[in-house]
């Protein structure tokens, strides 16, 4: 089977090829320069506490709830992905451009997403509601300020439970034991 480190894995991959992109098109169409582009991070992480690189993309996966038996041996699991995108106030000179190039790579993040019908041959984007939450500041385990805003959806992995490798045959093995008289010392 495949877990939680494959879904993410594979939606960092593609949003490190698609969102730049994205990025780029809505900085040139608006004649904006911020945020850099040569500075977005990718990352795999449960939160932005250690994070010190920004602007960052950090994708997590927070729920598997759903499965469904496709095949012998081959499941349809579901997983909650969430991308939190992060943009340092120090980095982006105060809390209002923190707040605007947040929206922008969210917004790129987004457009990725939407975009992906299916990220791999064994992976689909369910075509549902894909909440979005921008609010309150958030901060490091420094105290550093944060804009931070998230994007939530469902994809479905097709996995595959592999056979282990059948014990050996224990006839194969000689289980005869010498015994010992009670009067006996042991060695």
């Amino acid at each position: 089977m495949k877990g939680h480190e494959y879904i993410r894995e594979a939606v960092r991959t593609y949003l490190e090829a698609t969102v730049p992109a994205r990025l780029t098109a809505h900085l040139t169409a608006n004649g904006l320069t911020s945020p850099s582009v040569d500075d977005l991070t990718f990352l795999l992480a449960d939160g932005l506490q250690e994070i010190t690189d920004f602007p960052a993309v950090i994708v997590r996966s927070t729920d598997s709830d759903d499965d469904v038996r496709t095949a012998d041996g081959t499941w349809r699991i579901t997983y909650d992905v969430e991308v939190i995108v992060a943009c340092d106030h120090r980095v982006h000179g105060d809390a209002e451009a923190a707040s605007k190039d947040r929206d922008r790579v969210l917004l790129a993040v987004r457009e990725a997403v939407y975009s992906a019908a299916g990220l791999t041959e064994d992976i689909d984007i369910a075509p549902r509601k894909r909440p979005e939450a921008t609010g309150a500041a958030a901060e490091t385990r420094a105290g550093v300020p944060l804009a931070a805003g998230t994007l939530r959806f469902r994809a479905s992995v097709l996995e595959s439970l592999a056979d282990l490798d059948p014990p050996e045959d224990a006839d194969a093995y000689d289980l005869t034991t010498g015994g010992y008289d009670a009067g006996q010392d042991l060695p």
